[in-house]
């Protein structure tokens, strides 16, 4: 029942967002054509959640539908506009909150206000009304097309990062780790050339290590492995791993994706670790489930400790999607983590928010002893919007010493 009551409530949430969305933002004096209009594309944005989650549920609809990608896009705006409402609702209380103190502390000798300097107040305040509420939908417009046709015309961007490790083996300066997350085939409509230039740039590269992090796929192994077989072409010269993320759990099972990866030539790394010899010198890689796998899966219990049981204390590398599986890692070694999950929070708002959400959100961080790296997503999820400053990441990761 979990499984219904939360879409149901998340549901009504929207609706009631969506309602004063409208109260805030339509203008009773506009005309009826534009005001009906305005209401029922609040209303047909409320409604893309419950029927996107009965659509994906169902599979009544193909991924590459245009009723689903629509409403995909109409969910973006959607969180657009409703964050726009409230930043200017947050603007409009603080004017009022200025204007309110100034009248406390204003002397003046008049002991009344006259009618002229009261109509000018209405007169400001109506400006200022209608101003700030063209001034969100206009706003609103400008940062959807904006992040609609970055996300469309963004190609896979190679992020560089050199990572400092204390006590790093001489023979170990300089292996490359090329990271790929959060590629979600199956819910993007172009993944076929996506795939292709991951494959051609991934290859270009030449990496040590290839690490995917999860969250590769959306939907079942029959639907989606054509899709998939070109990344069976990624090879790294020590190897090339893969750990599950949260979305491996949502459609098929955990086990039919462990086992298509297997065939697509990765390891699979499930609370497991591998000790890789490179010119001499051992590297510990290590996997873990997703972070809250444990929930729907009870034998994918997200263990660092289990991941790295009886391995040499040696340099390590941790994969695992969410990067909040640190905060397990503090009687373990881990020198750096790679996750994804984030997004980077893909298109404005959520790059603000995912900073109050994620600790680790983009890029590297230090975390004790060792670091967290946060792939910003090679795909999208949701709707195909992607702010400038979160491209579509392939990370490139370079081990050097102190």
């Amino acid at each position: 029942m979990m499984v219904y009551a939360i879409p149901l409530l998340l549901s009504v949430l929207l609706f009631a967002l969506a309602y004063y969305v409208g109260r805030r933002l339509i203008n009773s004096s506009w005309s009826e054509g534009v005001r009906l209009t305005l209401w029922t594309m609040l209303i047909v944005m409320a409604a893309c959640v419950p029927l996107l989650f009965v659509f994906r549920r169902f599979a009544f609809l193909h991924q590459d539908s245009i009723i689903l990608q629509g409403m995909q896009y109409a969910l973006g705006l959607y969180t657009i506009v409703l964050f726009m409402t409230i930043a200017r609702d947050v603007f409009l209380i603080l004017i009022a909150a200025i204007q309110a103190i100034q009248s406390v502390f204003k002397k003046s000798s008049q002991t009344f206000q006259p009618y002229a300097t009261y109509q000018q107040q209405l007169h400001r305040r109506a400006f200022l009304l209608q101003a700030t509420r063209i001034g969100a939908l206009v706003g609103t417009v400008g940062i959807f097309g904006r992040a609609a046709v970055r996300a469309n015309s963004a190609q896979p961007t190679v992020v560089s990062s050199e990572v400092v490790i204390a006590n790093l083996p001489a023979a170990l300066d300089g292996v490359r780790i090329v990271q790929i997350s959060d590629l979600h085939v199956g819910q993007i409509h172009h993944a076929a050339p996506l795939i292709e230039s991951i494959v051609k740039t991934v290859q270009e590269l030449q990496p040590d290590i290839i690490a995917v992090t999860g969250d590769m796929t959306d939907g079942l192994v029959a639907q989606l492995s054509a899709q998939l077989a070109p990344l069976a072409q990624l090879k790294g010269k020590y190897g090339q791993y893969f750990v599950t993320g949260n979305h491996e759990y949502y459609t098929d099972t955990p086990e039919n994706w462990l086992a298509h990866w297997a065939q697509l030539g990765f390891t699979t790394l499930q609370n497991q670790h591998q000790v890789l010899s490179i010119n001499g010198a051992p590297l510990v890689i290590a996997g873990v489930h997703d972070y809250h796998s444990g929930k729907r899966h009870a034998a994918h219990v997200c263990s660092p400790q289990l991941a790295l049981r009886d391995a040499p204390d040696a340099t390590t590398i941790l994969l695992a999607h969410h990067p909040d599986t640190a905060y397990l890692t503090d009687d373990v070694r881990v020198d750096l983590q790679l996750s994804g999950h984030t997004h980077g929070g893909q298109y404005f708002p959520g790059t603000l928010l995912v900073r109050w959400v994620h600790k680790f959100n983009i890029g590297l961080s230090r975390y004790r002893n060792g670091w967290v790296y946060v792939n910003s997503g090679t795909g999208y999820w949701g709707s195909a919007l992607r702010s400038t400053d979160v491209v579509s990441e392939i990370s490139l990761l370079t081990l050097k010493r102190v």
